[in-house]
């Protein structure tokens, strides 16, 4: 019987849906905290968004996506894949958000998690109490224009 040396995953927008707001929240919640997943049939620790592959999508009688950036990310499948396919050596999930800069500039931050440098990258709601404590933040600024 055959079995499954490697599966590898992602999540891409393409031209019928988007990755919305809440998935990048969710990917900036995990953003840089150690994971478990299986690599070369050991158990190992990565950090999603640290580690990244190009890949370009090709449906078969599609046009093919561009080619895109998938980072490493945390799901239930890297774990629920583990336990169905116990000797599959090799299991990654990734996701590609795109523009690819502001992507970056995530995963850079994810770096930064990592390094201990930032404890999250998660949105706490600081913006919004902020806001509260200064309340001219986050409004366009008022112009005073002296009449007559």
């Amino acid at each position: 019987m055959a079995t499954i040396e490697s599966i590898r995953g992602g999540a891409a927008p393409s031209p019928h849906a988007d990755l919305g707001p809440s998935v990048i929240r969710a990917i900036a919640g995990y953003a840089g905290q150690p994971t478990p997943l299986k690599r070369d049939g050991a158990a190992v620790t990565a950090w999603p968004l640290t580690d990244g592959v190009r890949f370009t999508v090709a449906p078969p009688g599609a046009v093919p996506l561009d080619n895109r950036l998938f980072a490493l990310v945390d799901v239930p499948d890297l774990r629920a894949l583990a336990e169905l396919w116990p000797a599959t050596r090799t299991i990654w999930m990734g996701a590609a958000p795109v523009p690819e800069n502001l992507y970056r500039l995530l995963m850079a931050g994810a770096w930064a998690v990592r390094l201990g440098l930032l404890p999250t990258l998660k949105p706490r709601g600081g913006a919004r109490r902020l806001r509260h404590a200064s309340p001219a933040l986050g409004r366009a600024p008022r112009r005073h224009v002296r009449r007559g």
